[in-house]
């Protein structure tokens, strides 16, 4: 049996995505994402663990205009792990994530009204996809997933 290196991440945006283009045309989006583990720790804290997400292509363009600080999204594609030495010499690792695909969670109108402080239903919030083609490919709208 094959190794394959892929996961599937649900957490929080930590910032909002930075896009920059190369001079081929190609984007990236850069952004950071909070994902609560399942457990807590001896105090009965949350743990959280922040992800490096970079995505590119059509995918980048789209993230830089959905994807905002604070909402709830999914991200497909594989991991790896950054290491370099720091101008102290202190050796830094970090867990990146190589995007191939995300998915909002939650609306626009959802996330706006849980940054803002108010009281939002448990499942207000609806789900949007995002294509995962470098061509394009038309957005599904909301309105067009069905309700189960």
């Amino acid at each position: 049996m094959a190794a394959n290196n892929t996961l599937m991440i649900i957490g929080r945006v930590g910032k909002d995505p930075e896009t920059r283009y190369f001079e081929n045309g190609r984007a990236v989006s850069k952004f950071s994402l909070a994902v609560n583990r399942p457990v807590k720790d001896k105090q009965g804290n949350e743990m959280t663990d922040w992800f490096s997400v970079d995505i590119w292509g059509k995918q980048a363009e789209l993230a830089s205009e959905l994807i905002r600080k604070g909402m709830l999204i999914s991200v497909s594609g594989a991991c790896h792990v950054d290491e370099w030495t720091d101008p102290q010499g202190v050796k830094q690792k970090m867990v990146k994530v190589a995007a191939d695909s995300f998915q909002l969670l939650e609306s626009r109108a959802v996330s706006e009204s849980r940054d803002a402080g108010e009281r939002v239903p448990a499942l207000a919030g609806s789900r949007s996809t995002v294509p995962n083609d470098e061509l394009g490919g038309d957005l599904i709208h909301e309105d067009d997933i069905p309700p189960f």
